[in-house]
């Protein structure tokens, strides 16, 4: 299946990681800018009970080195959140491992792959079809600052962005550095990193400074090759509603 990565520019950094094309590409050519489906304000609704709806609900991952809450921005990405509800409610992320977690930059996991120690040498290659959930690719989806989605990628909001990757604890939907590629797997960044805007789809942010300090935990556990120097697990993730 695909590989899952980021490509870095910095001046120290100015190889390709993990074999991701530094020049977005592919995909079916979309170059499109409408507003969010469902209107300003659209909700997510739970798969198992149609009573649970919010316009931000909280994802909540237990990991082994503390909890994360993060709000879900379903007003401003109303598909990709709602994406990311159905494979929590499956039951898609528990068990998973951060497996990429590279040391001042973010932290990766969602894989279901991950969850198999025997699977180790494909993990970051893994989607919703390893957990038996579809569809196994979703169309970006780019917040643009007047409200509209933009589904290009790099995305063209002619208001400009409206969701950067601006600030430490922002969730984001990992690709293979083509668009239409986001699975399961997700990013949190550790640091600002705005040559991510417009490649990578925010989604979320950190819902408070508790669940900062425990994504920085695990990116300090990390490497600045990827590979974790302690591997952190995602004992259980759930939706929170209230």
């Amino acid at each position: 299946m695909r590989r899952l990565s980021f490509v870095l520019t910095l001046v120290l950094v100015a190889t390709v990681l993990a074999g991701c094309a530094e020049q977005p590409g592919g995909g079916d050519g979309t170059n499109t800018t409408t507003p969010p489906p469902g209107g300003e304000g659209a909700d997510c609704a739970s798969t198992t009970d149609a009573t649970k709806r919010a316009a931000e609900p909280t994802w909540v991952m237990e990991t082994t080195m503390g909890t994360i809450r993060i709000t879900l921005f379903c007003d401003k990405t109303p598909e990709t959140t709602q994406h990311l509800v159905k494979l929590t409610e499956a039951g898609c992320y528990d068990g998973t491992r951060f497996h990429r977690v590279i040391t001042g930059f973010m932290d990766q996991g969602g894989d279901p792959l991950s969850k198999d120690d025997a699977q180790r040498a494909r993990w970051g290659r893994g989607g919703p079809s390893d957990c038996g959930q579809e569809p196994d690719t979703i169309v970006d989806e780019f917040s643009c600052a007047d409200g509209s989605l933009s589904t290009t990628h790099p995305a063209t909001c002619s208001s400009g962005l409206g969701l950067l990757h601006d600030t430490p604890g922002t969730l984001s939907m990992a690709n293979t550095g083509q668009a239409h590629t986001g699975g399961s797997q997700f990013f949190i960044i550790a640091e600002p990193t705005p040559w991510l805007d417009g490649k990578h789809a925010v989604f979320g942010h950190t819902a408070d400074e508790e669940s900062l300090n425990v994504v920085l935990a695990i990116n300090n556990a990390g490497s600045e090759s990827g590979t974790p120097q302690t591997l952190v697990t995602i004992t259980r993730a759930t939706i929170d509603w209230s």
